[in-house]
């Protein structure tokens, strides 16, 4: 693109902004062309603004997403049928807006500390200081961020984070630069990334010097895009008005926002997507929100409650219909109703009743019960990350979605990864093996100690690090020795397997580390991956010390021969799960190229050169790797196999001039992917063989316990893992998933015949031995096949099965797992996982928990709970999620019972009066019964109360383990017999409606027919009401205290406080002539009468209760008796 091209094109762009108010879809726009170091304004600037709201429009957005709540919705409406003077019960007075208010109030008062905390965060990014270059003034001057246009030149200082996408025009290591990518992913592990050549020789002196005024660089590349890890754009250089030919852009040029630069003095960059256009930004996505199964079948039931409401409603009202026209001469005499008045219309009649019946009723969904819910998941949200049993190198578990706290007492599938999830994910590197040689003793280390102490230190060479445990007499030795006959490194050649293995594992990487002037010091090295660590320390550990790179020479120290030996990098083709390697292409002082590539053993054995038939020795050594690298494998090592080839140079120049033909192709790019794979394989093909390694990943602490714990408690546990079937099986046994006495199937064909018979052979084992456990190995191959053709035979054998491994399996086959057996199962599952591979099934499943591992924080960020190890997952089901269940659902069926009892003497009372839709309780104490005198006790007994209490005294922050968490068959009783489900609920539901008839009759017999007051004075239907009321208020609130386990003196204070708190406001509320209770008060409590009501209504409701509780605790001790002390043979017989 020429400057006049360009010029056009921006005429074209600022045309479409000035036409268009607000911008299309990404998906709609055109893609970019700039001139490097004009800004754009026509495309928004660098502001970033993730609030929602500001002074103008908080009130009323927030009002209506407040409205948009159906439950803030149904009680609106209620407050405007109290203001109809037709229907209203309360004088016009909307009394559900009191209650009302205060939820809504609390919500906009959290939603705007939120927005505003928002606010701050947004206005400290966006006024962050950057250098960016002046046409004008021609020097860097520093700019805010917000105020970075795309175009702009900016430099960008060591450790100082990227502002915005750019692409790299120059660095002050010759065209490489180092970022960190933990704002990203978590990662903290360097990566280079590079500036093209050419821009690198353009604008190098842009430090000391003003651009050439005749110097005109333009750029084309895609338009933003939320695609990350990708970038494909070109740029050409018209100089002197010559244009050259376009160069190709690709992700190794890019940055984005949100980096850090790290270990380079400084970068020139121009920014090509600002603000919401940048990667992070067009990520940064709210997460699917997830529900509890509790609170879906909760959802259903109010659904169910509400149409019971309407029922209700259409009863009393047609009720009324037919009472007043049997009445309606006494009626229209008593009430003086004309004959014309509208109060004769049947249909009238029917809805002015519905609509009143509807007010009277309508707390029958539970306005409180959302709010209260909420309250309770977000505070047992705090609790567990407050909780020091959770801590791991001093950092808590992290709780994502507060919403889920009740799912994990509940849980019957878990799938999991294995690698840094079971195990450690801290590599040891264990063994070498070089032709038919094995150099490294895998023995376990209290062999290894026996031997060591046996024998004197040079015969038992054992080296022990951070990332090395190897133990041989043999290797070092023979190095040694070696040097010593040829004393330089040049005088070894390619023949000399020992030098040339350790000379590739101490090359062939990615690790990044700086240069360090006394080069017999420790260097710290960061890798992409604790395997490479591993590779590289041991080759360090031998001898061969990679010290670093400048100027994209690779330098290793020989600490034999004391001599530095220099690599100058061709080529890195970088490794990723569907290579499944990575190689280097070097070029030694002499010029001699060489390839060293690495990765997994079939993937590299596969792409070896072909050796003559009769050579008997290659096959020998061939067939003794295969041989111990099976034998590793079955262990559970990891294993890599090294191979290398000479490169001639016409070969080597002829690859990269067709590569950089391939990734120039900007137009398509499943051409351009294709032909550099291609182009790849080419230049990895016939390799020779080097020599292979095997390192230990060891199992993390307390994983095999935990694991056969959740089998007890009847969670079924899967593993997904992309390591091969022998190491996975190995893994297996180790953590007690697999045992001897469980018959193992595995499913690995790769053809779909094969697969079929294997299945064919675990179904009629599945018929024959119905009762007997079986354990299931699919690769992931096999899996592949099964998706697409026996996915239902394949599921209905491993649903079945107490044990599943699936070997080799991507991160969409992990997530086709789960999501397959959520939906033939609808069971409820977890996920676990540490890495990104992992965070496809993890937002799959109704939990995902993520680890924060050494893989990066991906799979941490993305979970609903984070914690530090596999072990923690035991407390965080057993206690945190058994007690969440419990307690959560004992919260929504007490909600429910106490509304039931609460408003079902309302209906009740109907039947007295015609259901002419007369109040029974004072309306004002009403609308306040729930949120000031029954909600605080039932939130502190979700919050503290335990089965299995650490200690008499209430604790807010957790120190102890928990009985439950040793106890797998408490949790399995809830999978079994669950607290809350269609029963319970319509049990709670139906004793809430019986107790409510036996309080109003009780009520109403106390006074009536005589009068029971001392002064003689006739009794109202508010005294009756109003006794209903009191009985009410303490018995839900001594029901909780008899469903806590833990009576702390506390709660019960605060218990009785919410009953004293009633007598306060009704002893107010009577000494005002405007409320219907105004005076009832005394002639309540000077009443007999009332106080032998009260007695009579406990003895009907809780006393029954506590009676039952104690039955069922008898029964729950006498059947753990007779668990814990089976019969005997004699008292069987007698």
């Amino acid at each position: 693109m020429n400057i006049v091209e360009y010029r056009k094109h921006r005429n074209e762009n600022q045309i479409r902004t000035c036409c268009c108010k607000r911008r299309a879809p990404w998906e709609l726009q055109p893609d970019r062309k700039i001139l490097i170091g004009t800004a754009d304004k026509n495309i928004p600037n660098n502001r970033v603004e993730t609030s929602k709201y500001n002074m103008l429009t908080f009130l009323p957005k927030n009002s209506l997403e407040q409205f948009r709540k159906a439950s803030n919705l149904y009680f609106l409406l209620l407050g405007i049928f109290q203001i109809l003077p037709p229907v209203t019960t309360t004088d016009g007075q909307p009394t559900v807006y009191l209650p009302l208010s205060f939820i809504i109030m609390v919500s906009m008062i959290k939603d705007f500390f939120e927005d505003f905390k928002r606010h701050r965060a947004d206005d400290e990014e966006n006024n962050r200081t950057v250098q960016k270059y002046s046409l004008r003034t021609g020097v860097f001057e520093y700019e805010k961020w917000q105020n970075v246009y795309v175009g702009d030149i900016i430099r960008i200082a060591n450790k100082q984070r990227i502002p915005a996408d750019i692409i790299i025009l120059a660095t002050s290591k010759g065209g490489e630069c180092f970022v960190e990518t933990k704002n990203l992913d978590g990662e903290t592990n360097l990566k280079p990334k590079y500036a093209h050549p050419q821009l690198q020789s353009l604008y190098k002196q842009l430090n000391e010097k003003e651009l050439p005024y005749n110097l005109f660089v333009t750029m084309d590349f895609e338009r933003q895009n939320p695609l990350m890890y990708k970038f494909k754009g070109s740029f050409n250089i018209v100089n002197e008005n010559k244009e050259q030919p376009k160069e190709a852009l690709n992700y190794e040029n890019f940055l984005e926002r949100g980096c850090s630069l790290q270990n380079t003095d400084w970068i020139l960059a121009v920014t090509v997507y600002t603000g919401h256009d940048t990667k992070i930004m067009m990520n940064s996505i709210i997460g699917k929100m997830k529900y509890s199964t509790v609170e879906r079948l909760m959802s259903k039931q109010i659904l169910w409650v509400f149409l019971f409401l309407l029922f209700e409603c259409i009863f009393a009202s047609t009720y009324y219909n037919v009472w007043y026209q049997r009445n309606v001469n006494e009626l229209q005499s008593y009430l003086n109703i004309d004959k014309n008045a509208p109060e004769n219309n049947s249909f009238y009649n029917f809805v002015l009743r519905f609509a009143m019946w509807f007010l009277l009723l309508g707390n029958s969904v539970p306005i409180s019960l959302l709010v209260t819910l909420e309250t309770v998941k977000f505070f047992q949200a705090q609790m567990i990350q407050w909780d020091k049993n959770y801590l791991t190198f001093d950092r808590a578990a992290a709780v994502h979605s507060s919403n889920l706290s009740e799912e994990l007492g509940v849980i019957e599938y878990i799938f999991s990864d294995k690698t840094g999830t079971l195990t450690q994910n801290i590599m040891k590197f264990k063994s070498l093996i070089i032709d038919d040689i094995v150099y490294g003793d895998i023995q376990e280390q209290a062999y290894q100690q026996e031997i060591i102490d046996e024998k004197p230190f040079k015969e038992k060479q054992r080296i022990v690090s951070q990332n090395v445990d190897f133990t041989d007499d043999e290797l070092y030795s023979e190095l040694i020795s070696q040097f010593i006959n040829k004393k330089s490194a040049k005088h070894f050649s390619n023949n000399d397997h020992i030098f040339l293995s350790l000379l590739c594992l101490s090359l062939c990487h990615t690790i990044q580390t700086e240069l360090v002037e006394n080069i017999e010091s420790d260097i710290q090295y960061n890798a992409s991956s604790p395997d490479e660590l591993a590779l590289v320390s041991f080759a360090a550990e031998m001898g061969f010390k990679y010290i670093g790179k400048e100027e994209n020479v690779m330098k290793v120290y020989i600490k034999h021969s004391k001599e530095i030996l220099k690599f100058q990098i061709q080529q890195i083709i970088e490794f990723n799960s569907t290579r499944k390697r990575m190689s280097i292409v070097l070029k030694d002082k002499n010029g001699r190229l060489i390839l060293f590539c690495k990765g997994a053993d079939n993937v590299i054995l596969s792409m070896l050169q072909d050796f003559d038939e009769n050579d008997t020795i290659q096959k020998n050594i061939l067939f003794e790797i295969k041989k111990q690298l099976q034998e590793y494998a079955t262990i559970g090592l990891r294993t890599l196999v090294l191979g290398y080839k000479e490169l001639e140079q016409k070969e080597y120049e002829k690859f990269l001039s067709e590569y950089n033909r391939a990734q120039a192709i900007l137009d398509d790019d499943q051409l351009r992917e294709s032909l550099m794979n291609q182009l790849e394989e080419m230049i990895e093909n016939n390799l020779k063989l080097l020599c292979a390694t095997a390192i230990e990943d060891k199992l993390q602490d307390k994983v095999g316990e935990v694991i056969a714990d959740l089998k007890s408690a009847g969670i079924n546990v899967w593993v997904l893992t992309g390591d091969k079937i022998e190491t996975a099986i190995n893994i297996g046994f180790s953590c007690k998933l697999l045992t001897d006495q469980v018959k193992r199937f595995i499913i690995d064909g790769d053809v779909e015949g094969q697969v079929e018979r294997q299945l064919g052979k675990v179904t009629n084992y599945i018929n024959d031995h119905p009762e007997e456990p079986l354990s299931l190995i699919v690769s992931g191959v096999a899996l592949v096949i099964i998706i697409h053709n026996f996915k239902e035979a394949f599921f209905k054998v491993a649903l079945k099965a107490n044990a599943v491994m699936a070997c080799r399996v991507s991160p969409k086959q992990k997530q086709e797992i789960v999501n397959l057996v959520r939906r033939l199962t609808g069971k409820i599952t977890l996920a676990i996982g540490d890495g990104a591979n992992d965070v496809a099934m993890i937002t799959q499943a109704h939990v995902g928990v993520g680890i924060r591992g050494l893989e990066g924080q991906q799979a941490a960020k993305a979970s609903d709970y984070a914690i530090g190890e596999f072990k923690h997952l035991r407390r965080l089901l057993f206690y945190s999620g058994h007690e969440s269940y419990r307690k959560n659902s004992n919260l929504i069926l007490f909600n429910f019972y106490k509304n039931q009892l609460y408003i079902g003497a309302f209906f009740f009372f109907g039947f007295s009066n015609g259901f002419s839709g007369q109040n029974l309780y004072d309306q004002w104490l009403s609308q306040i019964f729930n949120v000031f005198f029954t909600s605080l006790p039932i939130i502190l007994y979700a919050l503290f109360d335990e089965k299995y209490p650490n200690s008499n005294y209430m604790q807010l922050v957790q120190d102890k383990a928990n009985f439950l968490e040793s106890r797998p068959d408490i949790y399995r009783e809830y999978l079994s017999k669950p607290i809350f489900n269609l029963v319970s609920f319509w049990r709670q539901f139906l004793l809430g409606l019986l107790q409510a008839i036996l309080l109003m009759v009780i009520s109403f017999y106390a006074f009536e027919p005589i009068s029971p007051h001392n002064q003689g004075q006739n009794s109202t239907y508010l005294e009756a009401g109003m006794t209903i009321m009191s009985a009410v208020v303490i018995i839900v609130n001594l029901k909780v205290l008899l469903m806590h386990n833990t009576n702390y003196p506390i709660i019960i204070y605060i218990n009785l406080g919410s009953t004293i708190c009633f007598i306060l406001f009704f002893l107010l509320f009577s000494q005002y002539p405007f409320f219907e209770s105004f005076d009832l008060f005394q002639r309540l409590f000077e009443c007999f009468n009332y106080y032998m009501a009260m007695i009579l209504m406990l003895i009907v409701t809780n006393f029954f209760d506590l009676a039952r509780l104690r039955y069922n605790y008898f029964v729950e001790q006498y059947k753990e008796h007779q668990s814990n002390n089976p019969p005997t043979q004699l008292e069987i017989e007698m």
